[in-house]
């Protein structure tokens, strides 16, 4: 059994002892330009990580929203006919994936931020104001395709877990992100025709989340003094009940 000093020694060492506490750090980065459609764009104005803070425990980078607006013109060409009977939409994000750039069309290399899949968002149905479907465009025909409002390319918040990698050996730069947007169109296409999406004009909303456990701050010279009194009470107290009982 551990004697009264013994088990107040252990109290006051808990007490004195500082917990290490989870916290995050945020990043906003709203109202991004996408480009136009099929050429990417490579954000980087994230800050790194502040090892000061603590121990980086992981990184998450999330597209809360983007959206499209403007138009773009379908070009039937001089042969044959296009009967669409829609357009969809989605957006590909790369930081630096395992499989690297070479596989990606239009996407350029960067830093390996430990992804090990690239992160392409649901493909979502497009709705324009002065268009409807099946549509169809003749040999030499064009159309214009105007969206109806903005046109969200994600129908909720995603998320992807970038913290491995680079972010596990104590180098903890900031992620860098590539984002490419693609329009694809529905239907039967005949001949060779082309769409000019100068028009086209986007925006993204993107979050990063440093998640991390905060460093245990060093306690004040007052702290480590009231457990020492606290202490010195404590023993003077056995001390007299010891002699009481002698």
């Amino acid at each position: 059994m551990k004697s009264p000093i013994s088990k107040l020694l252990l109290a006051s060492a808990f007490a004195l002892s500082v917990h290490a506490n989870a916290a995050t750090v945020t990043q906003y980065a709203n109202n991004v330009s996408i480009p136009e459609v099929y050429s990417s764009i490579n954000y980087s104005d994230f800050l790194a990580f502040n090892s000061n803070l603590g121990t980086l425990n992981s990184v998450t980078f999330y597209i809360d929203s983007a959206t499209l607006s403007g138009s773009f013109i379908y070009n039937q060409g001089s042969s044959s006919t296009s009967t669409l009977t829609g357009f969809t939409a989605n957006l590909s994000v790369w930081a630096g994936s395992a499989d690297g750039p070479s596989s990606h069309n239009g996407l350029s290399s960067g830093q390996y931020n430990g992804l090990s899949t690239d992160l392409i968002t649901p493909t979502v149905n497009l709705t324009f104001s002065n268009q409807t479907f099946p549509n169809t465009i003749s040999r030499n025909g064009s159309k214009t395709f105007t969206f109806d409002g903005s046109q969200q390319l994600i129908s909720s918040p995603i998320s992807v877990n970038v913290s491995a990698g680079d972010y596990n050996n104590g180098t903890y730069y900031a992620p860098t992100f590539t984002m490419l947007n693609e329009i694809y169109a529905v239907g039967s296409q005949g001949g060779n025709p082309s769409i000019t999406w100068t028009g086209v004009s986007g925006s993204a909303n993107l979050r990063l989340v440093y998640d991390y456990t905060a460093a245990s701050p060093v306690p004040e010279p007052s702290t480590y003094g009231l457990g020492l009194s606290a202490l010195a009470l404590g023993l003077v107290a056995i001390r007299r009940r010891s002699k009481a009982k002698d």
